[in-house]
């Protein structure tokens, strides 16, 4: 089963329901400094959440590119068209679709931690080559992610961990991307780090989170009924006057690609 953990194309329809929109301080953070006409390029977009997100807080003649390597993911990011978004399968490690020298900006929302799992360092290094590939001179690389203050993480954790009898992963346990990118080395590489809170107006909405977590494809065949309902029952105590507050800490790591040759 760890296998399909971070498979997220069967989960799309919890994902693309559930998730929750990056704050408007992140989305401002990524996208300052951009000036008419350049392009972005948005990598593991997803269902297209934060790929649609980013488009309030940039010039009118930017154009964006979403970029994953699941078709049923980008299914759903295509069912939310706009003329300034192209959505293209590819993948990250082996040839992003994009031209070379086109993008201002690379994005990775919630995603960058994947691109490195289970990877060995020869697939990071393709990884980092095809990423300088499709960037301009000069051009930055922001990675953002959310961490879970709350309980609801570990609760998940424990769950599938009972039911599956295994520990389950942490993908983001020794995930350090401001350390990565200044190991390449990008100049500039700064970390903005804020904290923010995400509301869930019902239990069925937080059921829906949970179905829509990595995590949760680690749970057995047969199992995810017992697993829902001990989800439910751990997770009842967390409302408050009928809304749980998901407690986040933001990060934004951002840093100027360097200038190496392409040859």
């Amino acid at each position: 089963m760890q296998e399909s953990y971070g498979c997220y194309g069967k989960q799309g329809d919890s994902f693309a329901s559930a998730r929750k929109d990056y704050p408007e301080k992140a989305y401002k953070m990524v996208c300052t400094g951009l000036h008419q006409g350049e392009h972005v390029i948005d990598l593991g977009c997803g269902t297209g959440i934060s790929t649609r997100g980013m488009l309030a807080f940039m010039k009118q003649t930017v154009t964006l590119r979403g970029v994953d390597n699941d078709h049923k993911m980008l299914y759903r990011a295509r069912q939310v068209p706009n003329p300034k978004i192209a959505y293209r399968y590819g993948s990250v490690h082996e040839c992003i679709p994009a031209p070379d020298r086109g993008a201002n900006l690379i994005t990775a929302w919630g995603s960058f931690h994947w691109f490195l799992w289970r990877r060995l360092p020869e697939e990071i290094d393709r990884l980092f080559r095809e990423i300088h590939r499709v960037a301009k001179p000069g051009a930055r690389l922001c990675i953002v992610n959310k961490q879970d203050l709350s309980p609801l993480a570990r609760i998940a954790r424990e769950i599938v961990g009972g039911v599956a009898g295994y520990r389950p992963v942490g993908v983001k346990e020794t995930y350090q991307p401001l350390d990565l990118l200044r190991s390449r080395p990008y100049t500039d590489s700064s970390g903005q780090y804020f904290h923010a809170k995400e509301v869930f107006a019902s239990q069925k909405e937080v059921l829906q989170f949970f179905k829509s977590m990595g995590v949760y494809r680690q749970i057995p065949p047969g199992k995810h009924k017992y697993a829902q309902d001990q989800f439910k029952n751990r997770t009842e105590s967390l409302f408050r006057a009928g809304v749980f507050e998901r407690e986040l800490r933001i990060s934004v790591v951002s840093g100027y690609i360097p200038n190496i040759s392409r040859h």
